[in-house]
């Protein structure tokens, strides 16, 4: 019998932060970079405080399946591993990811619509 482990309450502590940091994200840059921070600091508390994590250890991927992508270093890592596997992790970060990944969805549409309005010239010079 395994036992499972949660991390619900790094998730809740996490997530008032991030919820900010998306409603200023002015960019899909932005959105980018503010869910690389937050999956670093949420990994660091799967993995360990002292284990060494870059910025490209994960980032959002809108174009992949999961939307994200995650260093084959950081999943073989065994506590990393350990915690996927026998804890609430996947979905929480998939809770992160999809929040992020809608974010980032309407910025690049509405920059497109902000752009079209911009540029728009009908008809005066």
């Amino acid at each position: 019998m395994t036992v499972q482990s949660s991390f619900t309450k790094v998730r809740n502590d996490l997530m008032h932060g991030f919820r900010e940091k998306m409603s200023r994200a002015e960019s899909t840059e932005d959105v980018r970079k503010f869910y690389v921070n937050t999956m670093l600091d949420l990994i660091s508390h799967v993995v360990g405080k002292n284990a060494t994590l870059n910025p490209d250890d994960i980032r959002l991927s809108p174009e992949s399946t999961d939307g994200y992508f995650l260093n084959p270093a950081v999943i073989d890592h065994p506590h990393f591993r350990a915690a996927w596997n026998d804890s609430d992790l996947p979905h929480i970060l998939d809770d992160f990811t999809q929040k992020a990944l809608n974010r980032y969805s309407r910025l690049s549409t509405g920059n497109e619509k902000t752009r079209l309005k911009i540029h728009h010239t009908d008809g005066k010079r």
